[in-house]
């Protein structure tokens, strides 16, 4: 998993099914980083809050879309 964060504004720029791969992907890494940690094979735990964040800011841009979609966006 890359601890590279991907801005706002950039994930905005994506379409949705970038953003739903984008999401799976780094739900896997995060997922691995997890067993890695579990087995004391992970040397930078930083990475698990950094993929947690990933997820939310992917997740933050799909549903402000949805909610433009159905016309409750201020």
């Amino acid at each position: 998993m890359s601890a590279n964060k991907t801005p706002a504004a950039e994930l905005r720029g994506k379409s949705d099914a970038d953003l739903l791969e984008q999401g799976k992907s780094v739900a896997r890494g995060l997922f691995q980083s997890r067993m890695k940690n579990f087995t004391n094979q992970l040397d930078n735990t930083a990475g698990l809050k950094a993929g947690r964040r990933e997820i939310a800011r992917v997740k933050t841009v799909l549903r402000e879309r949805a909610l433009a979609a159905k016309g409750g966006a201020k």
